[in-house]
């Protein structure tokens, strides 16, 4: 059959054929469906839509910011084109598309140099970061330096791999020796811990011990064995601290029990029972005085974890007995106060954040605190002293009623200075700013 030629094609054994250019040879297109004419129309229209295409892409370019990143855009239009059916001048094409990519290059030369001083800056930072000892602090600073590290582009290929191994190399290196410290840290907190296990082993042991006053002399002296102990984490603390003082309790009620059964005559031994009652007393004492210490270490923070914590503190504060009267009261106030400054802070937090978002300045964030206490101190102090004066004038012969008057009278006392604290504290950290 004869062939009917286009200047772009060819029709052939009823087969539409695009002419060779370039390196890519003559390729089918399509197959005649009416008639020869309406065919190669066809085709010859669907060549605006290829040379559309490219024309978006050369506005694209010359309108966008990061031309660079059009590159691969760019090559997978020429696949896009070498396979496209339609009859025009794709060699007018893909000039346009060598043109745009000779004007991709360069400017993508360019940034790489750029991208190699950036990254060859950033190496300096890491080695400077390195010598930072405040793990924390470092351990911010390399963060952020990767992720400017990733945002920086790529650089000439004959220097990839000697910045990338060198980053990797002085990053990888600040991690080892963050990891180093954490293992050492946790084998230290695990002998610690190891060490209240012991004693509270030993405990275990001295249940079995035949000579009750003996076991209670050991109890005593491991008890205070147990308070100079260094700090381990407050949930592991907290239960072998349950299975110590559970112990501990079996030792002196054994210890009082056989008091009782050697009193003379065959009665109870009144005296060694005092002797008992004052031991549980001893024993509650050192309790709270672990209550107060855990207390402390909350004493600065205000977050919702701290809060819970002073709660399970006061729970637990509440179901331990009698202690010395001369001790007790000392103790309790100090333990209170703690308490309720987490809360008090916590409280503070909430209203603050409630009007000023998550993420306010510092200095406008302490203003309002301030202004916020100011308010609930006020307000404190006017009933606090309404109380006083109603105190003074009423006359109790009731000792119940006269100490539950006191009882409420330090509450409100402890109030304001508490407030009175944390303003001090406020005024002088917005002071520093």
């Amino acid at each position: 059959m004869t062939a009917i030629n286009h200047e772009f094609g060819y029709i052939q054994d009823g087969k539409v054929f695009r002419k060779g250019f370039l390196e890519f040879p003559d390729r089918q297109i399509g197959e005649v469906k009416q008639d020869e004419e309406t065919t190669i129309k066809y085709f010859e229209d669907r060549y605006a839509i290829a040379s559309g295409k490219v024309e978006q892409l050369e506005k694209q370019v010359t309108e966008a910011e990061n031309k660079g990143s059009y590159l691969m855009k760019l090559i997978h239009m020429r696949d896009y084109l070498v396979n496209f059916d339609a009859l025009g001048d794709f060699v007018v094409l893909f000039e346009k598309l060598d043109k745009i990519e000779e004007e991709l290059r360069a400017i993508i030369n360019v940034n790489r140099q750029k991208n190699l001083e950036i990254k060859r800056a950033l190496l300096e930072e890491a080695k400077e970061y390195a010598e930072i000892q405040d793990l924390r602090e470092a351990g911010e600073k390399y963060k952020d330096l990767k992720m400017r590290w990733i945002k920086t582009g790529s650089v000439e290929d004959e220097y990839k791999e000697e910045v990338e191994d060198r980053f990797h190399e002085i990053v990888q290196g600040f991690y080892d020796r963050r990891q180093a410290y954490f293992d050492h840290r946790q084998k230290m907190m695990d002998r610690k811990i190891d060490q209240y296990r012991e004693l509270v082993d030993r405990t275990e042991s001295l249940k079995r011990e035949l000579d009750p006053r003996k076991a209670v002399d050991e109890s005593r002296r491991l008890q205070q064995q147990w308070r100079r102990l260094d700090r381990i984490p407050a949930s592991v603390r907290n239960e072998l601290w349950a299975t110590f003082k559970r112990n501990n309790d079996y030792i002196y009620r054994r210890f009082k029990q056989q008091g009782e059964r050697r009193g003379p005559g065959g009665a109870p031994n009144r005296r060694q029972g005092g002797q008992g009652n004052y031991q549980n007393r001893e024993q509650n004492l050192m309790a709270k005085k672990e209550l107060l210490e855990r207390a402390k270490t909350l004493e600065d923070r205000s977050d919702r974890d701290s809060v819970e914590e002073v709660k399970r503190l006061q729970t637990t504060w509440k179901s331990i007995g009698s202690v010395p009267p001369e001790e007790g009261r000392k103790l309790a106030e100090n333990f209170h106060i703690i308490c309720d400054l987490v809360r008090e802070r916590n409280f503070l937090d909430k209203l603050t954040h409630s009007r000023l978002g998550d993420t306010p300045a510092k200095k406008d964030e302490l203003e309002l605190k301030i202004k916020i206490l100011q308010d609930l101190l006020s307000r404190d102090e006017r009933e606090l002293d309404l109380f006083q004066d109603n105190v003074n004038k009423l006359n109790s012969d009731t000792n119940s009623f006269n100490r539950m008057l006191d009882g409420k009278l330090s509450l409100q006392q402890r109030k304001v200075t508490v407030k009175r604290r944390i303003m001090d504290e406020l005024r002088s950290e917005l002071a520093s700013i």
